[in-house]
């Protein structure tokens, strides 16, 4: 039995370049991902809570949008891991 795929959020502004991320990130095959995509923070904090991602990939996201999403996610149960 294969192991349970990692839920993964990837929040960047570009489409194109969530898609890039998410390409590499299978190609390297160490894990099996499921891949959620936000385009700004406030998405990507709305993901958080509806979703529970255990891993987040943040790009391209500055500022006090940063700060908190990267604050909550690391006391979000799914996530609390994440420093």
């Amino acid at each position: 039995m294969s192991a349970e795929p990692i839920k993964l959020l990837i929040v960047d502004d570009s489409a194109e370049d969530r898609e890039i991320y998410a390409r590499l990130l299978k190609k390297d095959g160490r894990a099996s991902y499921k891949f959620i995509s936000a385009e700004t923070g406030r998405e990507g904090l709305a993901t958080l809570r509806t979703d529970a991602p255990q891993r987040i990939v943040l790009v391209q996201l500055v500022g006090a949008a940063r700060r908190r999403l990267g604050r909550l996610a690391r006391f979000h149960e799914s996530t609390h891991e994440i420093s």
